[in-house]
């Protein structure tokens, strides 16, 4: 073959590279197992129509939970596109448990196996069904079967029901089935729907266990606990160069709340009950405080913490509750900014081919 067909040769196949790397997934490679599940769980339990998409799997941060006793958080995110339909979906594992799938719809309808149910009551319940045979535990499975049973006993869009120790809570297209102990409750399993298509779920039952549903303390005794533990409180406030301890504060005890909560002790996925207690200030004092919260061991009465919070701070949270997501934005840059640099790249060797022949 002569020099001149050479080089357009050459040219044409790194042309059809190009064109091979543009349509592989820029995926990660690890966390297979996960990335079955996640697809096992799209495909059965939500019954998206893979094979009509164009799947991309991207992972998120990981991080260490401090609030969770250091349990690993990992986050991924999959891009299903096709030309009738865009959908982002963030999956949140904690601990190689699977706890949260947002399902957001950037264009068109998701394209499903199966037509859905009409209805969010029925929505749920089908969801439920196929979500009972995805579980691997037969004790977290048997408690579906009560959740499903519990939905043919509300008939209301605002409505709560307690069977037994599981407490319904629904809200418009929202369902919440919550575990229920002497008083204390903790997340279970969470579903919302948006115009007619799951948007988010979650399930926090294969998170935590109970280690004690004992309450020795009562509310008032623990608003007591907490308000004489409160007197001898202060903290310190940056003034110029130096720090100003602030010890002089007055609590409002009639706008006092408790509520009871879980919270880890010493093993970060076993919880305990405490009480949450707000005592609210008489005004905003430095540092812009404006309340104090402190933590009561419902069993032993002992002080878990106590910390003065600041008008527009967000307050110590319950780490068995709802994890936030935020929303993300209509499209993710990572996937074009790497095809971009795979481009340039291929350019520049073919620059540097082509040189290379004129000089031969």
């Amino acid at each position: 073959m002569s020099l001149s067909m050479k080089k357009p040769c050459s040219i044409l196949a790194l042309v059809v590279l190009v064109f091979l790397l543009l349509q592989v997934p820029m995926a990660f490679s690890g966390d297979v197992s996960k990335s079955e599940r996640m697809l096992v769980f799209l495909e059965d339990v939500v019954q998206l129509d893979l094979a009509k998409y164009n799947v991309t799997l991207i992972k998120g941060l990981s991080d260490n939970r401090s609030d969770l006793g250091g349990l690993l958080e990992e986050n991924f995110k999959y891009y299903l596109e096709s030309n009738e339909s865009s959908l982002g979906v963030l999956f949140k594992f904690i601990n190689n448990t699977m706890t949260r799938c947002r399902i957001y719809v950037y264009e068109g309808s998701p394209m499903y196996t199966q037509s859905p149910p009409a209805g969010v009551f029925d929505m749920s319940d089908s969801f439920l069904q196929k979500y009972q045979s995805f579980v691997e535990s037969p004790e977290l499975s048997a408690d579906l079967s009560v959740m499903r049973d519990m939905l043919t006993m509300v008939d209301t869009s605002e409505d709560t029901l307690t069977v037994g120790n599981i407490k319904l809570e629904v809200k418009n297209s929202n369902f919440d089935w919550i575990y229920t102990f002497n008083g204390m409750e903790l997340h279970a399993i969470g579903l919302s729907f948006r115009n007619g298509h799951l948007f988010a779920f979650s399930d926090d039952r294969n998170l935590f266990t109970i280690g004690s549903t004992e309450v020795k303390v009562s509310k008032e005794e623990a608003l007591n606990l907490a308000m004489n533990y409160a007197e001898d409180y202060s903290w310190n406030v940056k003034m110029g160069d130096g720090w100003k301890e602030v010890t002089d504060f007055q609590i409002v005890e009639d706008s006092a709340t408790a509520e009871l909560w879980a919270h880890p002790r010493e093993d970060p996925s076993t919880l305990f009950p405490y009480w949450y207690i707000t005592l609210p200030l008489d005004k905003v004092y430095p540092g812009t405080v404006n309340r104090i919260q402190v933590g009561v061991w419902a069993d032993s009465g002992e002080i878990i913490f106590c910390q003065a919070l600041s008008t527009g701070v967000v307050p110590f949270t319950d780490p068995a509750t709802e994890i936030s997501d935020v929303e993300p934005a209509s499209g993710d840059l990572t996937p074009f900014l790497i095809a971009v640099f795979l481009v340039l790249a291929i350019v520049l060797g073919v620059a540097i081919y082509t040189r290379k022949i004129r000089r031969e």
